[in-house]
């Protein structure tokens, strides 16, 4: 197995992680389509923070659909780092307007992803894309991405996923 595609994994992992890029599917059955949210299927309560999470959740993940040209084929080091720049840049304009509930959980994310992205930005390989990636496995941080994954489908109703029934 080739070790850039050993370094591609983790990261999109974490992308897929923070709740931004990949939000929603079914990995089992018939897949089942999963909806954009719109600001009209949004929960009020989440107001204009969780209406434009979900214009960066579309734009983020037509991004992220796009990193490999084809099946099985490892993203390139360029379209990573636009990616993640991509994903640093919603995550700075979603910052200010972070809900009390989640202010300090948003802000420590935020931080991980400025530091991922400089790394990122200055990374040469795939192998170092995967390491700098890596830094956003701390316990303290995957508290904090839990907590404002859950924020994104509970009250932004990001992460719903549509079911059908027969």
């Amino acid at each position: 197995m080739n070790r850039q595609s050993l370094a591609a994994g983790p990261l999109v992992a974490v992308i897929a992680g923070f709740g931004i890029a990949a939000c929603g599917g079914s990995s089992t059955g018939t897949p089942t389509p999963t909806p954009t949210p719109t600001p009209a299927s949004i929960n009020n309560a989440g107001g204009s923070f969780c209406s434009q999470a979900a214009a960066d959740a579309a734009q983020l993940r037509a991004l992220s659909t796009g990193l490999a040209t084809s099946p099985g084929a490892v993203p390139t080091l360029e379209s990573f780092k636009h990616l993640i720049s991509s994903v640093d840049q919603a995550i700075d304009s979603l910052d200010s307007a972070a809900p009390s509930e989640i202010a300090s959980d948003f802000h420590a994310v935020r931080a991980a992803y400025d530091q991922l992205n400089t790394q990122v930005q200055s990374a040469t390989t795939l192998q170092q894309i995967g390491t700098a990636a890596s830094s956003l496995s701390a316990p303290a941080l995957k508290t904090s991405l839990t907590n404002v994954g859950n924020y994104f489908n509970n009250t932004c109703h990001l992460g719903a996923t549509s079911t059908t029934t027969t």
